[in-house]
């Protein structure tokens, strides 16, 4: 979350962690979160594995791999 957003704050994650653990006890809450349509979960998840993705990519082109000895 941190290389992703850049929000170095202790304040920011602590509020983001209280945020996923109220969701986590409200069920209300839960089903809120089911009623939203399939193309915006899907579009989403396509977010969030294209971040992943470019953070992966980001890590390997920042080691060096002409390096002898590195297999």
């Amino acid at each position: 979350m941190v290389r992703t957003t850049n929000v170095k704050s202790r304040f920011v994650t602590a509020a983001a962690g209280g945020l996923l653990i109220l969701i986590a006890i409200f069920a209300p809450l839960v089903r809120l979160a089911t009623c939203l349509p399939g193309s915006v979960v899907c579009g989403t998840a396509v977010i969030v594995f294209s971040i992943i993705g470019v953070i992966g990519i980001d890590m390997i082109a920042r080691e060096p791999l002409h390096t002898p000895g590195k297999t």
